[in-house]
C-alpha cells in the first residue's frame, strides 16, 4: 500500500506527464513523454492483489491516470485497455451496493479521503470520457487528492 510519504512509480510518471505538457514539443518534453510511457508499461502486466495487500483507492487512481497519459501520448490501445481493466477491478474492489462512496482501501469498510478515493473517482470519470468522447477534456492529474 501507499502510506504516508511513499511515492509510487505512477505518481512519478504523472509528475513527468505534467512536465512534458509544460515543455511541449521540445527535446526535453520528448524525454518526459518517454518516461511516462515507460512508467505506464510497468503496469501493463502487474496485477495488484487486494487480498494480500492493503491497497489504497488512490493507488488505483494514479495508475489508471498513468495508463491514460501513456495512451494519450502514444495512442497505443494497450494502455487504454489496461486502464479499463483496472477501472473495472477498482469498482469491484472499492464499491458495494450498500455504499455510494468507495472504501478507503481494499481492507477497510469505510470511506476516507486520505487514501485518495477522490483521485480514483476522477480517474474513473476520465476512463469513461476517454472511451465515449472524441475529445477528452478531463486532464490527467498529478495530484493525489
Amino acid at each position: 500500500g501507499l502510506g504516508y510519504g511513499v511515492h509510487s512509480t505512477a505518481m512519478i510518471a504523472l509528475l513527468c506527464n505534467t512536465r512534458q505538457q509544460q515543455l511541449g514539443d521540445s527535446e526535453p518534453g520528448e524525454e518526459y513523454r518517454r518516461l511516462v510511457v515507460e512508467g505506464a508499461t510497468l503496469y501493463l502486466h502487474e496485477q495488484p492483489d487486494p487480498t494480500a495487500d492493503d491497497l489504497w483507492a488512490g493507488e488505483y487512481g494514479t495508475v489508471i491516470f498513468t495508463l491514460l497519459a501513456a495512451h494519450r501520448i502514444s495512442h497505443d490501445s494497450r494502455y487504454l485497455d489496461r486502464a479499463i481493466a483496472l477501472a473495472d477491478d477498482a469498482i469491484r474492489i472499492f464499491w458495494d451496493k450498500d455504499h455510494p462512496l468507495p472504501r478507503a482501501s481494499s481492507k477497510t469498510d469505510y470511506y476516507d479521503v486520505v487514501t485518495g478515493s477522490d483521485t480514483l473517482i476522477l480517474a474513473l470519470l476520465a476512463v469513461h470520457e476517454q472511451i465515449t468522447s472524441k475529445d477528452p477534456q478531463i486532464e490527467i492529474s498529478d495530484l493525489i487528492r
